[in-house]
């Protein structure tokens, strides 16, 4: 199932995982996936998956993630990050749209070009901290304190 899905993706080098740790919890994460353009030969990222679990959800934990994987696809060096939603997923497009991401097709898919300012800071939230490190290759955490 899904698990052995993530798990080869994680193992072939085929994604970037954030995780969001809360009290040594994970609550929340965020799945990216490279995509290449031919047209300008760079790279892209498309973030596929951002889940915060019913709980945690409305404490600005979306926000950080989607900010810290916006920062890594920037340090990255990728031209753009693009990202996917459901048509009637309207708490993340919601979500997104507070973002500074636009939408440039009428279905679902959205892109974010860095000549957009995608945040208006990546470390202006809601916690009085966070911090961001590499766990592995492809897995990352994000440890949120109050």
């Amino acid at each position: 199932g899904s698990r052995n899905f993530l798990t080869q993706r994680l193992q072939n080098n085929e994604s970037v995982v954030f995780v969001a740790v809360v009290n040594n919890s994970v609550v929340a994460f965020t799945q990216l996936y490279p995509l290449f353009s031919s047209v300008s030969m760079e790279s892209v990222w498309l973030l596929n998956d951002l889940f915060v679990s019913e709980p945690s959800r409305k404490q600005g934990i979306g926000t950080t993630l989607l900010e810290t994987a916006t920062q890594f696809g920037r340090e990255t060096g990728a031209i753009r990050m693009e990202l996917a939603t459901g048509i009637e997923n309207f708490a993340a497009q919601t979500l997104y749209k507070s973002r500074g991401w636009k939408k440039t097709r009428p279905s679902f898919i959205t892109l974010c070009p860095w000549a957009i300012e995608c945040s208006p800071c990546p470390r202006r939230t809601r916690f009085s901290c966070y911090s961001h490190y590499q766990n592995s290759d492809n897995v990352h955490t994000v440890v949120i304190c109050r």
